[in-house]
């Protein structure tokens, strides 16, 4: 059920916010957060501010319902009112249903157009090479098959809220940046960033009782997919990883001692040390 009412847009960071109304509570807030994803927003004090602090800054508040939808205007100014315009609020207008400053729906709609059609590139995730150049986001799902590659080409936010963003760094096991927005500085970071991610290291399985090597496997996910001994249906790779980086002393996963490696030196030496661990 839709429910209309007043709402802010919080900056926990420096406690200003943006005071608006809607109708449809729920369905404005998803707008909102959509349009600032995406560099969009019709608030340009508000997007620059959501560029700089990050998404996690930002929470939402319903601060009252407004049953007659007539009265969201006068309610909306009364908020307003509470707060100084000139250091505590994000809103462009003084006063609540003036447009003076926004822009319409057509030209949002424009411009959400625009980010999509720019020429998108593919690149290799461990050099940044470019090693495909498309027309734009949509050709390059038609060609390859992926999809949501738009939420992984803006390599632009990780200047702008790396600490706190949550988003997948790589689709289909490349990057995708916008050409625009490709340079050597930021690619470089980006790739620093998302060797911390990957989880194709190799992964060895020594035995509890003998502490011998059972198994080895490329990775993590090959690792779990192979504990059918236990589990026919396989494991998680974040037990074993756990277990791998001694996560809060966990020291087992589906039967097996778990650690990375990728030489015969270091199996030895791991087993010399689990040995002298027991």
């Amino acid at each position: 059920m839709r429910k209309s009412g007043i709402y802010t847009i919080r900056n926990d960071v420096n406690d200003k916010l943006y005071v608006g109304s809607a109708t449809d509570l729920v369905n404005r807030r998803s707008h909102h957060f959509h349009y600032l994803r995406n560099n969009i927003h019709f608030n340009s004090h508000l997007q620059r501010a959501y560029n700089k602090y990050g998404h996690r800054a930002f929470s939402w508040h319903i601060e009252e319902y407004v049953s007659n939808v007539n009265n969201l205007i006068a309610r909306e100014q009364y908020h307003i009112d509470k707060y100084n315009y000139d250091t505590q609020l994000y809103n462009i207008c003084r006063f609540a249903g003036n447009t003076l400053g926004r822009t319409t729906l057509q030209e949002t709609k424009n411009k959400i157009g625009s980010k999509l059609s720019r020429t998108t590139l593919q690149l290799c995730q461990n050099t940044g090479e470019i090693l495909a150049i498309y027309a734009s986001v949509k050709h390059a799902e038609i060609i390859t098959g992926l999809t949501n590659i738009a939420k992984t080409s803006r390599i632009h936010s990780l200047t702008q809220s790396a600490k706190t963003s949550t988003r997948s760094r790589t689709n289909g096991g490349y990057l995708w940046c916008y050409d625009d927005l490709y340079n050597d500085h930021v690619i470089t970071s980006f790739i620093e960033e998302n060797k911390h991610r990957q989880t194709n290291k190799p992964v060895i399985a020594f035995s509890i009782d003998t502490y011998m090597v059972v198994n080895t496997y490329v990775s993590l996910s090959e690792a779990a997919r192979n504990v059918s001994n236990v589990r026919p249906i396989g494991g998680t790779a974040t037990l074993i990883s756990r277990v791998c980086r001694r996560f809060k002393s966990r020291h087992t996963a589906y039967g097996y001692i778990w650690r990375y490696s990728n030489d015969m030196n270091d199996i030895i030496k791991l087993r010399n040390e689990l040995q002298q661990e027991a």
